[in-house]
């Protein structure tokens, strides 16, 4: 089962008041009212319908955001205990370095950054 950190879902819940993505059958969600934060494997076509259900982000679904805004370098590394993503933009003179206890973390900060910079 994967599991995702508080830190993780906090982020996903932050990113989906922002952005709505598509989401497909075999996407992972959380149910807001659920203290634990058991992630959830959508399986079938009515299980979206909930407004209770978040989807949550997986990296390879920020790393692909990420690139269709033109993010053409992206480099994950690991520096004193963090992991740090180095984002270089095709046509803008912007860099962001979000940093994260895991990859996703880093990523999900990435793509908060981007939305936000966006507004």
């Amino acid at each position: 089962m994967t599991k995702f950190t508080n830190e993780e879902i906090s982020l996903c819940k932050q990113v989906v008041e922002k952005h709505k993505k598509k989401t497909v059958r075999g996407d992972w969600y959380v149910h807001v009212g659920d203290e634990k934060n058991m992630a959830i494997l959508h399986i079938g076509r009515e299980f979206l319908s909930f407004k209770s259900l978040i989807p949550l982000w997986t990296t390879s679904d920020c790393l692909e955001f990420l690139m269709d805004k033109g993010y053409f370098r992206i480099d994950i590394v690991f520096l004193e205990g963090r992991y740090v993503l180095w984002l270089v933009h095709e046509n803008e003179d912007k860099r962001y370095e979000p940093d994260g206890d895991t990859i996703l973390e880093a990523c999900l900060k990435a793509v908060l950054a981007v939305l936000e910079d966006k507004k």
